[in-house]
C-alpha cells in the first residue's frame, strides 16, 4: 500500500513538473516584451502564433504548443516602444521569410503537409537569429522550395 501511494506521489510531481516546464519555457520564449519604464504600459507582442503579429500592453502570458504555418518567422520580429508607441519590429529576414511562407500556403492551400514541407525549405534557406546577422547578405532572394 505504501509504495503504490509513492508511485501514485511520484508520477503526479513528475507531470506537475513537465507541465510547470512547458507552459513557463514556453511562455517565456514566446511572449518578449519591454518593461515598462516611468509608469509607462508594457509592450509586447499580443499573440502566439502565426504571420499577423500584433503589438501591445495585453501581452500573450501563455501560448499554446501547436505549431502554425509561419510560426518560424516570427523569430524575426518584436515589439518595441517607437516615438512613444508600441510598435512591430521587424528584422530584414522577416519579411522575406514571411513571403517565403505565405507563397508556400498559396501553393499547397488543399495539402497541409506539402505546405509544411514547404515552410520548412523556407526555414532551412534562413539563418538562426543568432546567424541572422553574420550571414544576412547571403539570403537575399529566398524563395520557395529553394535550397540555400
Amino acid at each position: 500500500m505504501k509504495g503504490k501511494h509513492m508511485n501514485n506521489h511520484l508520477i503526479f510531481s513528475m507531470v506537475a513538473t513537465v507541465l510547470l516546464f512547458v507552459s513557463t519555457g514556453y511562455a517565456a520564449s514566446s511572449t518578449e516584451y519591454e518593461p515598462a519604464g516611468d509608469g509607462a504600459a508594457p509592450c509586447g507582442i499580443e499573440n502566439c502564433h502565426g504571420l499577423d503579429i500584433t503589438c501591445g500592453e495585453n501581452i500573450a502570458e501563455i501560448c499554446t504548443m501547436e505549431y502554425r504555418l509561419g510560426d518560424f518567422c516570427r523569430m524575426y520580429a518584436s515589439c518595441a516602444v517607437v516615438d512613444g508607441q508600441c510598435q512591430l519590429v521587424e528584422d530584414p529576414l522577416f519579411a522575406k521569410c514571411r513571403t517565403c511562407v505565405q507563397q508556400c500556403s498559396l501553393d499547397h492551400r488543399d495539402d497541409p503537409i506539402a505546405a509544411f514541407n514547404c515552410e520548412l525549405r523556407c526555414r532551412e534557406a534562413l539563418p538562426s537569429k543568432t546567424d541572422a546577422t553574420s550571414s544576412q547578405e547571403e539570403n537575399e532572394n529566398v524563395e520557395p522550395g529553394s535550397n540555400p
